[in-house]
């Protein structure tokens, strides 16, 4: 039975990104255009009909309330959109571009992806989850992360993330995980599930943001990693004591108030291998 999040405090990034907020704090987006259209349309056609039919004519009113109301609202969310839109720096696409991953959709304006480092553990051996992210407008994103139930990789229960992305910012969320020693030797998968909250409203897209097939409120992964059984030998030596999970860390990869792209490799390189991770 699943348990519900306990709020835990909201991570920002080792480096602070304090890139300010712009541009709207309402979205209406394509869906949202096309609805207020056919509310408009359906509440001032009805409207017609029942004047024109007499036993109908005192409910004219009923389709402006139930269908114009929705269709005016929608209507003001689209002009707010428009009139707040600023010019925004670009989006330096450093997952898909600098590090070359594969995002097939985003989670409210953020992509992301998430594997293991290293994708192949022995019985005690320990890993580190790699969730990366990168917010691609230019508001603020809190992204809620749930980190599934595990017990053979020392996870009795599922966790959660808060994490905190600036407006263009790209980031690297790393979280150990030690496998007990009676793991099954074959193929595993822990599941990961995003969604974002939208603290200081949605904002706008970067210019030059990647485009992908879909932008989702909920983001679901199955990171898979493989257990294998190391050689008996009888020149063997003792096995070594089960590793301990180090900290989890939360790290920068680029800013938007920082062309630092190229950067980004080296960054993550220090975060995987232990070294400092240069500012």
């Amino acid at each position: 039975m699943s348990t519900q999040p306990v709020s835990p405090e909201t991570l920002r990034t080792e480096t602070p990104d304090n890139t300010p907020d712009s541009g709207p704090r309402q979205h209406a987006g394509a869906i949202g255009v096309v609805l207020t259209i056919i509310a408009l349309l359906a509440a001032g056609t009805l409207s017609l009909l029942c004047r024109e039919n007499e036993p109908a004519a005192p409910w004219f009113w009923v389709p402006l309330a139930v269908l114009g109301a929705p269709g005016l609202f929608g209507l003001w969310r689209i002009i707010a959109e428009y009139r707040g839109r600023v010019a925004t720096p670009a989006s330096q696409s450093v997952l898909s571009g600098e590090l070359g991953f594969d995002i097939l959709c985003t989670c409210r304006g953020v992509a992301a992806t998430t594997f293991f480092q290293p994708d192949a553990l022995v019985p005690g051996g320990t890993a580190r989850l790699l969730l990366f992210l990168e917010n691609y407008t230019s508001r603020q994103r809190v992204i809620v992360a749930r980190f599934g139930h595990l017990e053979s990789l020392g996870r009795p229960r599922q966790t959660y993330a808060r994490l905190h992305l600036a407006a263009g910012q790209t980031a690297v969320y790393a979280l150990p995980v030690v496998s007990t020693e009676d793991i099954e030797p074959g193929f595993h998968r822990l599941s990961v599930t995003l969604r974002a909250e939208l603290p200081t409203g949605y904002g706008q897209r970067l210019a030059g943001a990647r485009r992908h097939a879909h932008d989702m409120l909920t983001v679901r992964f199955a990171a898979p990693f493989e257990v294998k059984t190391p050689p008996v030998t009888a020149a063997a030596a003792p096995a070594d004591a089960p590793g301990q999970a180090a900290a989890p860390r939360y790290i920068a990869l680029s800013s938007a108030g920082k062309p630092d792209v190229h950067e980004a490799p080296a960054r993550l390189h220090a975060l995987v291998t232990g070294a400092p991770v240069p500012q």
